[in-house]
């Protein structure tokens, strides 16, 4: 006569099957908690869609809402990875990689903020440019916003040697977005406040790199369309009086309109479309958009196309 399973064999099998408690409010208060969780075991007894919904449940990191708390944006990233791995194993092995690569690219990252030379591959030459620019600037505040322009170039740079598996590409896509919002929204409140106090950062007072430096925080505050207006009101009227880059004012002006769904005047934004580069939203009067073009300083949209490369093939 063959026996059943003994009564300890089936309670540890009752127990796999309940799903493991999820302590949310716990790891929300800490994100050294959040990061070093083990998210695997919430597959346990969960869909991964079950998973999915457990990381909709944490605030989004989106342009209505603002960015992810530390904690929060960890929780999320080991939710999200979670349903995408196909075991314990890969899981674990992909969030050890890029920490790994985490941990070099901030390295890297400082080293490049701090005046030193770094490989190009992975630290933007860019960032190093914004760093000399920095050293050299006319006033405090002209070195004061180059340095967070450095800052905001400076990405997650590191990529992984070889092939990297998926997960560990997401996971830096992620973090480096993270970061991204984080930096931008913070830049945007200190322009903010600095131009409130002390005006913009005028081609004569403080340099064209400021005046530039400036303009790209803007660029970059998307999240913040009135104050994207705001500076615009004001480059219209420095552009007159020759104390901006007339060149900051024209893809300010695009970048915007393209934002609120209105036809731009330069045709600085554009996209790929069966195979070709074409203005992004359209342009208003295309008749005149290269003499328009021209009195902003801009080459013409051939040679700017140009500049960009071919477009991928469909």
């Amino acid at each position: 006569m063959a026996l059943g399973p003994g009564p300890v064999v089936v309670a540890l099998a009752l127990a796999s099957a309940i799903p493991a408690p999820f302590p949310l409010s716990a790891l929300r208060a800490d994100a050294m908690a959040a990061r070093a969780f083990d998210y695997w075991i919430l597959r346990a007894g969960r869909t991964p869609a079950e998973v999915r919904a457990l990381a909709a449940s944490v605030s989004a990191d989106d342009e209505a809402k603002g960015c992810r708390t530390e904690a929060d944006f960890e929780i999320v990233l080991g939710l999200e990875s979670a349903t995408e791995a196909n075991s314990a194993a890969a899981w674990r092995a992909d969030r050890e990689t890029a920490a790994q690569l985490e941990r070099d690219g901030e390295a890297l990252r400082a080293k490049a903020l701090a005046g030193e030379q770094v490989d190009g591959r992975y630290v933007s030459r860019n960032v190093q440019d914004f760093v000399k620019q920095a050293q050299a600037a006319r006033t405090p505040r002209a070195r004061a916003v180059i340095e967070r322009v450095a800052v905001d170039q400076a990405g997650l740079s590191i990529s992984a040697p070889g092939n990297p598996t998926p997960g560990v590409e997401r996971r830096i896509a992620l973090r480096s977005k993270h970061r991204y919002c984080v930096v931008a929204r913070d830049n945007a409140e200190w322009l903010k406040a600095e131009i409130k106090s002390h005006g913009w950062f005028t081609l004569s007072a403080d340099g064209p790199e400021a005046d530039r430096a400036a303009w790209l925080i803007v660029q970059h505050s998307d999240h913040d369309p009135a104050f994207q207006r705001e500076a615009l009101a004001l480059l219209t009227r420095l552009k007159d009086q020759n104390e901006t880059n007339k060149r900051n004012y024209a893809y300010l002006y695009d970048r915007l309109a393209a934002n609120e769904g209105r036809n731009q005047l330069y045709a600085t934004q554009a996209r790929c479309r069966a195979g070709r580069r074409e203005p992004h939203p359209a342009v208003e009067d295309p008749q005149g958009l290269e003499t328009r073009r021209a009195a902003m300083g801009l080459e013409t949209l051939e040679a700017y196309y140009a500049r960009w490369g071919a477009c991928p093939k469909d």
